[in-house]
């Protein structure tokens, strides 16, 4: 290989995106998405993305949470106690 083709070879790694840019990038297009379950209920939202130190990506969602249906579970069980 040639000096000058070394060169355009080093330009090109040079310049493609870093793993880091890319899940930055990746980041942002995944947050705020609706994680569901099998059933097709609605889990939470992705929040954030994690590359931990084993190169695993994480996903951050937080929880979504069906207050009334929640407490009513709850009203039930007290009420069935008595």
């Amino acid at each position: 290989m040639n000096s000058q083709a070394m060169i355009n070879n080093i330009e090109q790694i040079n310049r493609k995106p870093s793993i880091y840019n890319l899940l930055a990038t990746l980041k942002i297009k995944v947050a705020n998405f609706d994680v569901i379950d099998n059933q097709g209920q609605l889990v939470g939202k992705v929040r954030d993305l994690i590359l931990d130190n084993q190169r695993r990506l994480n996903l951050v969602i937080s929880l979504f949470c069906h207050f009334p249906s929640i407490l009513n579970k709850r009203i039930k069980r007290k009420n069935s106690g008595r």
